[in-house]
């Protein structure tokens, strides 16, 4: 995991690493593919039923507005310039 770029839902930084320097967990930032054949379907399943506040949480991550987020000094540049075209 740690080749693939991480986001911090507190805060919306990227880094490798799985630890922010807010003090919060970094996850990756887009779900998972999809596939008809989802092996880990019943297991998600289990996992809200048995843990529906943390579920909860990881599914609504609050978006800040435009005007108040930072600048990111870590994302690259081909990042910020496909969401400046988007």
């Amino acid at each position: 995991m740690a080749s693939q770029i991480l986001r911090c839902p507190a805060c919306g930084s990227y880094g490798l690493g799985e630890a922010c320097s807010c003090g919060s967990r970094r996850v990756p930032p887009r779900p998972p593919k999809y596939s008809p054949e989802d092996r880990y379907a019943d297991y998600r399943r289990q996992y809200k039923e048995l843990h529906p506040e943390e579920a909860r949480r990881a599914e609504l991550v609050p978006q800040k507005a435009a005007s108040e987020k930072r600048p990111a000094a870590n994302v690259p540049s081909f990042v910020q310039k496909r969401k400046a075209a988007e």
